[in-house]
């Protein structure tokens, strides 16, 4: 699952979603039913003046 755009998972495994947020090489982490298209507003994304600065990471749950 290395370098990965969006993963959703769908699971209760807290260890297992911990390890995937954890995950520096996934960018979007999905939990659960989220449709791919949906995000908050304030949330970091693709294309985000802030990952000049630093990686950014969505976890959405």
């Amino acid at each position: 699952m290395q370098n990965t755009l969006t993963l959703t998972a769908i699971t209760t495994d807290d260890e297992l979603l911990g390890s995937l947020a954890e995950d520096g090489s996934i960018s979007n982490l999905r939990i659960g039913g989220t449709p791919t298209h949906h995000m908050r507003p304030g949330l970091p994304h693709d294309g985000h003046i802030a990952e000049f600065l630093m990686k950014s990471k969505s976890v959405l749950r």
